[in-house]
């Protein structure tokens, strides 16, 4: 294969080298290939053969989203909107008839933490020590929530009225996935192109995240179909989709395009995950 130049275009790149991204496993493998890996944060983008588009924002700025007219191939150049509002299948309304357990959510990625960092006046610290006891919050005016504690209601009629009113917050139904030891079971798919790794986690806790996972496994089978469906419909080249299979069904919990692997998780470990990945970007090059 004939040495290419891949360009990341984002907006932190300081932690592409150096963070739990994905991106930051993948560089030094495509580089020992012989690729040139260039970064950009800014209009005039550098030239290169194919730009992977990774800017942890929920919505991607419009400055970004203008390298589409400058390289002939932008992987997730697509899927510039991983809200909730986007990815969720099963969101609900106040009319909505539902029984059954519910979750409150942000729409924003990540509890909506990364759009408060990057705001002028905000401050992601000062709204995660804020947001960590949920029987204190002004539900109608909160823009973020810690992620780790989206809180999980017996039933709809139970969510507090100012979640109702706030556009920053959605409500969804709870689909949750049980091993045989009734931990909750969670899936994700790791994807780059034609490429993709699945594991399943394992955690006590019904908001699954890297801090509180009991156990990991690397899975052999495939992805189900149903998520390859879902996948080709939001467009993504990149990232992790987050997923349970629920009473048989594929429920989608999240869609990540700056996906990260929990550096707990050690690096033979995290190995497994990489190099085969690392591949994806051929198909583009």
């Amino acid at each position: 294969m004939h040495k290419k130049t891949i360009a990341i275009v984002t907006d932190k790149p300081k932690s592409v080298f150096n963070s739990s991204y994905l991106i930051s496993y993948l560089i030094p493998l495509w580089q020992d290939r012989g690729h040139r890996v260039v970064i950009s944060t800014k209009w005039p983008f550098p030239d290169a053969d194919v730009a992977l588009l990774h800017v942890d924002l929920t919505r991607v700025p419009l400055v970004y989203r203008l390298i589409s007219k400058k390289y002939p191939v932008v992987l997730n150049g697509n899927f510039p909107d991983n809200s909730k509002a986007i990815v969720s299948q099963h969101l609900l309304k106040i009319e909505d008839h539902y029984a059954g357990p519910v979750i409150v959510k942000t729409n924003g990625n990540f509890g909506g933490m990364p759009d408060i960092a990057k705001s002028s006046k905000g401050d992601s610290r000062r709204v995660l020590n804020e947001t960590s006891n949920l029987e204190t919050l002004n539900w109608h005016a909160i823009r973020a929530i810690s992620p780790e504690s989206y809180p999980v209601f017996r039933d709809k009629s139970d969510v507090p009225a100012g979640v109702w009113r706030n556009r920053h917050l959605v409500v969804e139904k709870f689909l949750p996935e049980y091993d045989g030891n009734g931990l909750y079971r969670m899936r994700a798919c790791f994807l780059f192109g034609d490429q993709e790794v699945n594991m399943v986690v394992t955690s006590e806790k019904p908001v699954i995240k890297g801090s509180n996972i009991c156990s990991r496994e690397l899975l052999d089978e495939p992805a189900p179909e149903a998520l390859r469906v879902l996948r080709k419909k939001l467009k993504i080249d990149f990232g992790r989709l987050d997923y349970a299979v629920s009473e048989g069904r594929v429920v989608l919990y999240d869609a990540n395009k700056t996906a990260t692997l929990s550096r707990q998780s050690g690096l033979e470990w995290a190995d497994r995950v990489i190099r085969p990945l690392s591949h994806g970007i051929e198909k583009y090059l």
